[in-house]
């Protein structure tokens, strides 16, 4: 049982902590139920007290459209490995869809409230599955479009085990990065790479997990704007300002930053419409949210990081404008005439006056006057580039 419930990484850091209480677990909370084909692991519309993880066989999960929000009946076949109505750990849960038997399977148990009796008997881990209970259950609540898909029994959108890590409290942060950190060093990792990473783990400048497979990462999350106006042009970020600098550095990218602690997706949009895009703020549709995780290795760290990209996908309303100022390239404007440019839909290569110019400061006129230096700035990036 201890083996089967290590594949979550949760339960992985649970037995890494207190390896005799997780046993106790099993005994009181955990048990193996076997299926025979065509036997319904679960209904839709039944209260759910019990999670599930496929051990061996093979199920499959069914929407209708009567019992969950899909257009169509969708199917979903579940190998082992899977996890079924996590929800029903952390939150009061309805099956939204049926859990069918395609073959001989053997699935573990979980009972929620048996689970909850056994882990209060310990602080660290009652503290742990607490904080991971209220972002859980946060997720459940806010989970719908556009910024996310409907929940149901597979899957809760933005619940993977890092995303819950890097929106709890710093404390917890730390007590699961240093369980992490203390990992590397019984492998014998030591260096000056790990040494910084253990510091900032101390200091709670750094995230680092371990996963279900029993690999040790580094957790960074992001959020990022793609916004598209009619003429399929893409909103991009063509340069950086940063203190100390004489020019702005080159960054052509989509607008964004790094997720603060307990922020959701559609949280750190809204701060981006109030902070660095102020000029689109109430101008534009938000349409859809992807998700796009990359993973590298971090020789500044000594192990890899993982970046949790959450893409905002929008347009430009019809009819608005972005009354922000252009730069010409090698332009004879001062930084105040080139401020009294706007660009329009209608016409995204001309620039058209735009009423008085607002006041300048002086960050703002060495920033007008470095970007009339450059010799190419890209305003606009076609939809295919």
């Amino acid at each position: 049982k201890l083996l089967a419930l290590m594949r979550h990484p949760m339960f992985r850091l649970w037995i890494g902590i207190d390896e005799v209480m997780m046993q106790r677990v099993c005994m009181r909370a955990v048990t193996f139920v076997q299926l025979r084909q065509k036997d319904d692991l679960f209904t839709a519309g039944s209260s759910a007290e019990t999670a599930y993880t496929l051990t061996d066989g093979e199920l499959c999960y069914t929407q209708d459209p009567d019992s969950s929000a899909v257009e169509y009946a969708e199917s979903t076949t579940v190998f082992p490995g899977r996890w079924l109505s996590e929800a029903a750990l952390w939150s009061e849960w309805i099956h939204v869809g049926r859990a069918e038997a395609v073959v001989p399977s053997q699935v573990l148990e979980i009972h929620a409230q048996s689970l909850l009796e056994s882990v209060s008997r310990d602080m660290i881990i009652s503290d742990l599955a607490a904080e991971y209970c209220k972002h859980f259950c946060r997720r459940v609540v806010s989970a719908g479009p556009p910024h996310a898909p409907w929940p149901n029994d597979l899957e809760v959108p933005f619940t993977d085990y890092c995303d819950l890590v890097v929106s709890m409290l710093k404390d917890i942060q730390v007590t699961i990065g240093m369980h992490a950190v203390g990992l590397l060093a019984k492998d014998g990792k030591r260096g000056r790479a790990i040494d910084k990473l253990i510091d900032e783990v101390r200091d709670g400048k750094s995230i680092v997990v371990v996963t279900g497979e029993g690999s040790i990462i580094r957790v960074v999350s992001l959020v990022a704007l793609r916004v598209e106006r009619e003429d399929g042009r893409i909103f991009a970020q063509v340069a950086k300002w940063e203190r100390g600098r004489r020019a702005p550095k080159a960054a052509c990218q989509m607008p964004g930053f790094k997720q603060e602690r307990d922020e959701l997706v559609g949280e750190a949009i809204q701060r981006l419409f109030t902070t660095k895009l102020q000029i689109l703020a109430q101008k534009v549709e938000i349409t859809g949210t992807v998700r796009e995780n990359t993973e590298k290795d971090s020789k500044e760290y000594g192990v890899h990081t993982r970046y949790l990209k959450s893409v905002c996908s929008a347009r430009l309303r019809s009819g608005e404008q972005v009354a922000a100022p252009t730069c010409l390239a090698h332009s004879d404007l001062s930084p105040a005439a080139a401020f009294d440019r706007t660009t329009t839909p209608d016409s995204p290569g001309q620039a058209a006056p735009s009423g008085p110019p607002p006041a300048l400061d002086a960050a703002d006129t060495e920033m007008l006057r470095s970007l009339q230096e450059t010799p190419v700035i890209v305003t606009g990036l076609p939809k295919d580039s």
